[in-house]
């Protein structure tokens, strides 16, 4: 697989099996998606998807393994940060990278003192996560030599990109909607409505 960079130059990129890990099936299936839509670009072919850590880990003793492990922290059942030292007793060369949504920097520090490659929040773009996915020290450096001004996008590529790239941001605006329609009946508005 190569990556082109532009018509002269191209990186020669070793394919990627990636596991996803993830007891929200809405969120998991999103971001299989991405990945499989991408996999040109990145080079990573999403091959398998779990609902917890503990169906994974029985995969992973009779199945051949994967490069990587991408998975939820909070789970039901075994978190992903439990699931690290199972993972690196069976697969050492697997890498784990966990995604979560609040930080906790107890648990990151255990994630990587386990073996955990990277331990990211899920509100980082699909391209960032792709990148700790391929190469998470490369991504590490790469967030760290990024300015704030680097950073701050346009306001109108910040409105284009908001759904598109982030895949939690998404999951969020598509939960959001349908809490709405759930527990927002559908009335009269508050401003036609007589006063008292």
């Amino acid at each position: 697989m190569k990556l082109e960079l532009d018509s002269e130059s191209a990186i020669e990129l070793k394919p990627l099996t990636l596991w996803l890990v993830d007891d929200n099936a809405a969120y998991r299936q999103l971001l299989a998606e991405m990945f499989v839509q991408s996999e040109a670009m990145y080079g990573i072919y999403c091959e398998r998807q779990f609902s917890s850590a503990e169906a994974m880990i029985e995969a992973l003793v009779v199945e051949p393994k994967p490069d990587v492990i991408l998975s939820d922290v909070q789970m039901r059942g075994m978190s992903g940060v439990d699931s690290v030292v199972p993972i690196k007793r069976l697969a050492p060369r697997v890498q784990v990278v966990l995604l979560t949504t609040f930080y906790d920097s107890e648990a990151a520090l255990q994630a990587h003192r386990d073996g955990a490659a990277a331990f990211l929040l899920k509100s980082y773009t699909f391209e960032q996560i792709a990148a700790f996915v391929r190469d998470p020290r490369a991504a590490r450096r790469s967030l760290r030599s990024e300015s704030p001004a680097d950073t701050a996008p346009s306001p109108e590529a910040a409105g284009r990109s908001f759904l598109r790239r982030s895949p939690h941001r998404l999951w969020q605006w598509w939960a959001g909607r349908s809490l709405l329609r759930i527990f927002l009946p559908s009335r009269t508005p508050v401003s036609s409505m007589p006063r008292s």
